[in-house]
Protein backbone atom coordinates (compact mmCIF):
# COMPACT_ATOMS: atom_id res chain seq x y z
CA UNK A 1 0.00 0.00 0.00
CA UNK A 2 2.93 2.34 0.53
CA UNK A 3 3.95 2.44 -3.14
CA UNK A 4 0.51 3.16 -4.60
CA UNK A 5 -0.05 5.82 -1.92
CA UNK A 6 3.30 7.32 -2.90
CA UNK A 7 2.26 7.41 -6.56
CA UNK A 8 -1.05 9.10 -5.78
CA UNK A 9 0.71 11.70 -3.63
CA UNK A 10 2.79 12.95 -6.59
CA UNK A 11 1.83 16.27 -8.22
CA UNK A 12 1.89 14.67 -11.67
CA UNK A 13 -0.78 12.16 -10.57
CA UNK A 14 -3.07 15.04 -9.62
CA UNK A 15 -2.41 16.78 -12.93
CA UNK A 16 -3.12 13.61 -14.91
CA UNK A 17 -6.29 12.84 -12.98
CA UNK A 18 -7.63 16.30 -13.87
CA UNK A 19 -7.03 16.04 -17.63
CA UNK A 20 -10.66 15.03 -18.23
CA UNK A 21 -13.72 13.64 -16.47
CA UNK A 22 -14.47 9.97 -17.01
CA UNK A 23 -16.61 7.29 -15.43
CA UNK A 24 -14.03 4.68 -16.49
CA UNK A 25 -11.52 3.45 -13.99
CA UNK A 26 -7.80 3.23 -14.61
CA UNK A 27 -4.74 1.86 -12.88
CA UNK A 28 -4.80 4.38 -10.00
CA UNK A 29 -8.35 5.76 -10.00
CA UNK A 30 -11.87 4.44 -9.36
CA UNK A 31 -10.91 1.17 -7.73
CA UNK A 32 -11.00 -0.18 -4.22
CA UNK A 33 -7.73 0.19 -2.31
CA UNK A 34 -6.94 -3.55 -2.30
CA UNK A 35 -7.47 -3.87 -6.07
CA UNK A 36 -5.31 -0.84 -6.81
CA UNK A 37 -2.55 -2.22 -4.60
CA UNK A 38 -2.83 -5.72 -6.13
CA UNK A 39 -2.65 -4.31 -9.66
CA UNK A 40 0.33 -2.09 -8.92
CA UNK A 41 2.21 -4.96 -7.27
CA UNK A 42 1.33 -7.40 -10.08
CA UNK A 43 2.62 -4.96 -12.67
CA UNK A 44 5.79 -4.25 -10.67
CA UNK A 45 6.39 -8.02 -10.51
CA UNK A 46 5.77 -8.43 -14.26
CA UNK A 47 7.92 -5.44 -15.27
CA UNK A 48 10.74 -6.86 -13.13
CA UNK A 49 10.42 -10.18 -14.99
CA UNK A 50 10.29 -8.62 -18.44
CA UNK A 51 12.80 -5.77 -18.00
CA UNK A 52 11.37 -4.07 -21.11
CA UNK A 53 12.80 -1.08 -22.94
CA UNK A 54 9.87 -0.79 -25.35
CA UNK A 55 6.32 -1.25 -24.09
CA UNK A 56 2.98 -1.44 -25.88
CA UNK A 57 -0.24 -0.14 -24.31
CA UNK A 58 -3.82 -0.16 -25.54
CA UNK A 59 -6.12 2.13 -23.59
CA UNK A 60 -4.07 5.25 -22.84
CA UNK A 61 -6.83 6.87 -20.79
CA UNK A 62 -5.18 9.48 -18.50
CA UNK A 63 -1.64 8.08 -18.89
CA UNK A 64 -1.65 6.43 -15.46
CA UNK A 65 0.17 3.35 -16.77
CA UNK A 66 2.91 5.54 -18.24
CA UNK A 67 3.06 7.44 -14.95
CA UNK A 68 3.48 4.13 -13.08
CA UNK A 69 6.22 3.03 -15.50
CA UNK A 70 8.11 6.28 -14.93
CA UNK A 71 8.54 5.21 -11.30
CA UNK A 72 9.68 1.64 -11.94
CA UNK A 73 11.89 1.89 -15.02
CA UNK A 74 14.96 4.08 -15.47
CA UNK A 75 14.36 4.52 -19.20
CA UNK A 76 11.66 3.21 -21.56
CA UNK A 77 9.55 4.08 -24.57
CA UNK A 78 5.81 3.52 -24.30
CA UNK A 79 3.85 3.07 -27.53
CA UNK A 80 0.31 3.85 -26.46
CA UNK A 81 -2.93 3.59 -28.45
CA UNK A 82 -6.42 4.96 -27.76
CA UNK A 83 -9.46 6.13 -29.69
CA UNK A 84 -10.24 9.07 -27.38
CA UNK A 85 -8.59 12.38 -28.37
CA UNK A 86 -8.79 13.58 -24.75
CA UNK A 87 -5.85 11.24 -24.03
CA UNK A 88 -3.47 13.65 -25.77
CA UNK A 89 -3.46 15.97 -22.73
CA UNK A 90 -2.14 13.24 -20.41
CA UNK A 91 0.51 12.12 -22.88
CA UNK A 92 1.75 15.70 -23.27
CA UNK A 93 1.84 16.16 -19.49
CA UNK A 94 3.77 12.91 -19.05
CA UNK A 95 6.34 13.76 -21.70
CA UNK A 96 6.84 17.26 -20.33
CA UNK A 97 7.06 16.37 -16.63
CA UNK A 98 9.55 13.49 -16.55
CA UNK A 99 12.27 11.90 -18.65
CA UNK A 100 12.16 8.20 -17.68
CA UNK A 101 9.33 7.21 -20.03
CA UNK A 102 8.77 8.74 -23.46
CA UNK A 103 5.17 8.15 -24.59
CA UNK A 104 4.39 7.91 -28.29
CA UNK A 105 0.62 8.19 -28.80
CA UNK A 106 -1.46 6.89 -31.70
CA UNK A 107 -5.08 8.03 -31.94
CA UNK A 108 -7.71 5.73 -33.40
CA UNK A 109 -9.43 2.37 -33.17
CA UNK A 110 -6.76 -0.22 -32.35
CA UNK A 111 -8.40 -2.69 -34.73
CA UNK A 112 -7.12 -0.35 -37.47
CA UNK A 113 -4.11 1.43 -35.95
CA UNK A 114 -2.37 -1.42 -34.12
CA UNK A 115 -2.13 -3.60 -37.22
CA UNK A 116 0.01 -0.86 -38.80
CA UNK A 117 2.47 -0.85 -35.89
CA UNK A 118 5.68 -2.77 -36.55
CA UNK A 119 9.46 -2.49 -36.58
CA UNK A 120 9.93 -2.17 -32.80
CA UNK A 121 10.88 -5.02 -30.47
CA UNK A 122 8.32 -4.81 -27.67
CA UNK A 123 9.24 -6.37 -24.32
CA UNK A 124 5.91 -5.99 -22.50
CA UNK A 125 2.30 -5.23 -23.45
CA UNK A 126 -0.49 -3.77 -21.30
CA UNK A 127 -3.86 -4.47 -22.91
CA UNK A 128 -6.51 -2.26 -21.29
CA UNK A 129 -8.38 -0.69 -24.21
CA UNK A 130 -11.66 -1.84 -25.73
CA UNK A 131 -13.40 -4.27 -23.41
CA UNK A 132 -15.64 -5.97 -25.96
CA UNK A 133 -14.47 -9.41 -27.02
CA UNK A 134 -13.53 -8.51 -30.60
CA UNK A 135 -11.38 -5.50 -29.65
CA UNK A 136 -9.67 -7.25 -26.74
CA UNK A 137 -8.98 -10.31 -28.91
CA UNK A 138 -7.62 -8.13 -31.73
CA UNK A 139 -5.29 -6.26 -29.33
CA UNK A 140 -4.02 -9.46 -27.67
CA UNK A 141 -3.54 -11.23 -30.99
CA UNK A 142 -1.59 -8.27 -32.40
CA UNK A 143 0.71 -8.34 -29.34
CA UNK A 144 1.22 -12.05 -30.00
CA UNK A 145 1.93 -11.37 -33.69
CA UNK A 146 4.57 -8.88 -32.55
CA UNK A 147 6.12 -11.68 -30.43
CA UNK A 148 5.77 -9.73 -27.18
CA UNK A 149 7.22 -12.09 -24.53
CA UNK A 150 4.91 -11.00 -21.70
CA UNK A 151 1.39 -9.62 -22.15
CA UNK A 152 -0.82 -8.29 -19.32
CA UNK A 153 -4.57 -8.06 -19.96
CA UNK A 154 -6.68 -6.06 -17.51
CA UNK A 155 -10.31 -6.58 -16.45
CA UNK A 156 -10.55 -10.33 -17.04
CA UNK A 157 -12.47 -10.77 -13.76
CA UNK A 158 -14.69 -7.73 -14.14
CA UNK A 159 -15.52 -8.22 -17.83
CA UNK A 160 -16.29 -11.76 -19.05
CA UNK A 161 -15.85 -10.72 -22.70
CA UNK A 162 -12.21 -9.84 -22.02
CA UNK A 163 -11.65 -13.21 -20.30
CA UNK A 164 -13.13 -14.94 -23.36
CA UNK A 165 -10.77 -12.95 -25.60
CA UNK A 166 -7.78 -14.19 -23.56
CA UNK A 167 -8.96 -17.81 -23.81
CA UNK A 168 -9.54 -17.51 -27.55
CA UNK A 169 -6.15 -15.88 -28.18
CA UNK A 170 -4.32 -18.65 -26.30
CA UNK A 171 -6.25 -21.32 -28.22
CA UNK A 172 -5.39 -19.60 -31.51
CA UNK A 173 -1.73 -19.17 -30.62
CA UNK A 174 -0.27 -22.23 -28.82
CA UNK A 175 3.11 -20.48 -28.63
CA UNK A 176 1.61 -18.59 -25.66
CA UNK A 177 0.35 -19.78 -22.28
CA UNK A 178 -1.24 -18.21 -19.23
CA UNK A 179 1.12 -17.21 -16.41
CA UNK A 180 -0.19 -17.19 -12.85
CA UNK A 181 -0.72 -13.75 -11.30
CA UNK A 182 0.54 -13.94 -7.68
CA UNK A 183 -1.80 -11.08 -6.68
CA UNK A 184 -4.91 -12.46 -8.44
CA UNK A 185 -7.06 -13.12 -5.35
CA UNK A 186 -6.90 -9.46 -4.26
CA UNK A 187 -7.53 -7.99 -7.73
CA UNK A 188 -11.24 -7.41 -8.39
CA UNK A 189 -10.52 -6.25 -11.95
CA UNK A 190 -8.28 -9.19 -12.76
CA UNK A 191 -4.97 -8.83 -14.59
CA UNK A 192 -4.25 -11.97 -16.61
CA UNK A 193 -0.70 -12.59 -17.79
CA UNK A 194 0.14 -14.40 -21.03
CA UNK A 195 3.74 -15.36 -21.82
CA UNK A 196 5.59 -16.81 -24.76
CA UNK A 197 6.48 -20.45 -24.14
Amino acid sequence: MLFDNYLRAQPLFTQLSRTYQSVEGNLLERGDALTIEAQIEALRWAIHLAEPRNILETGTNKSMFGFFLSHVLPRATLYTFDGDPRCVAGVELMNGAQSAVQSIFTLGDTKQTLVLFHGVAIGFAWIDGGHDQSTAFSDIKRAMDLRVPLIAVDDTKAMPQVAKAVERAILDCPEYAQLSNPFWQHDARGISFIHAR
